[in-house]
């Protein structure tokens, strides 16, 4: 049984918003509390593993807006490509088992204001998981996503401005 609801995308502010409309519907279903549409989507997610993906653009969407979350809380990055887990830990974040092992795989690189996201690692590593497994993974994406929601505007668009004034003064 598929949901019959159509979630609006329009308003959302993180960076799934560039992403296809896809992962930009999925994230508005969780946003609305649409159990149905999260279930399907994870698992629809989990099921393609192609790197132009939804559970990689979940993924990739989720990294950035770690970094991004770090820089607004006035981290400072590592130079060159890092593992996520540098910025991600285990610090109090609650998430399903098999996602806390993909952040060591998954490599990221600041350069001025742009974030790149390497997931070569993490999707040789997702094949070799259940579905259900990396549905949990596409899960605890969409949580990152959905928080990111709720951050104040003005500090997630202007700590890019404000990490470039600092490159340039390093």
């Amino acid at each position: 049984m598929a949901c019959q609801r159509t979630h609006a995308t329009d308003g959302l502010r993180g960076t799934i918003r560039s992403r296809s409309e896809e992962a930009r519907r999925l994230v508005a279903a969780v946003m609305a509390s649409c159990k149905l549409c999260r279930w399907e989507g994870t698992h629809a997610a989990a099921a393609d593993l192609s790197p132009s993906g939804v559970l990689a653009e979940l993924y990739t969407c989720a990294a950035e807006q770690s970094v991004m979350t770090s820089l607004v809380e006035g981290r400072r990055l590592p130079a060159g490509p890092f593992p996520l887990s540098e910025i991600r830990g285990s610090g109090g974040v609650i998430c399903w088992p098999p996602t806390p092992p993909t952040w060591s795989l998954c490599r990221v690189t600041v350069e001025g204001d742009r974030i790149r996201v390497d997931l070569g690692r993490v999707l040789a590593h997702l094949a070799d998981l259940t579905v259900q497994d990396r549905a949990r993974v596409a899960d605890d994406c969409l949580d990152t996503l959905v928080g990111a929601e709720f951050y104040p505007a003005e500090r997630i668009e202007g700590v890019r401005a404000r990490h470039l004034a600092a490159l340039q003064r390093a």
